[in-house]
């Protein structure tokens, strides 16, 4: 099993794969962000339904509601605040959908 990095550096990229069993899955990580924010992407790969992925940048003092996050996935997630834009995209083909999310400062 990989697991996603601890830390990605400005300008870099970060990568691992999430394995999924029969039936799907749902998984989600959250980065830190200059000690003050918190950058959230999640994902699901339900087999037979819609694949789906979400992100949002919070202030580093709230709580992630996971239930939230997973209730407002969508193919294409965008979340722009507190001078960041947020992105996440994921593919629908097959089983092994790439999922893509970026994080800009702007």
């Amino acid at each position: 099993m990989e697991f996603p990095p601890e830390t990605i550096q400005d300008e870099e990229t970060g990568e691992f794969k999430h394995v999924v069993d029969s039936t799907g899955s749902a998984a989600g990580v959250a980065y830190t962000l200059e000690h003050k924010l918190k950058w959230v992407t999640a994902w699901v790969n339900n087999r037979g339904q819609p694949k789906k992925a979400s992100t949002v940048i919070l202030p580093l003092d709230e709580e992630i509601d996971w239930e939230k996050i997973k209730g407002d996935q969508v193919e294409h997630s965008h979340d722009d605040k507190f001078g960041y834009s947020a992105v996440a995209i994921i593919s629908q083909n097959g089983t092994a959908p790439i999922m893509m999310a970026t994080l800009k400062k702007e």
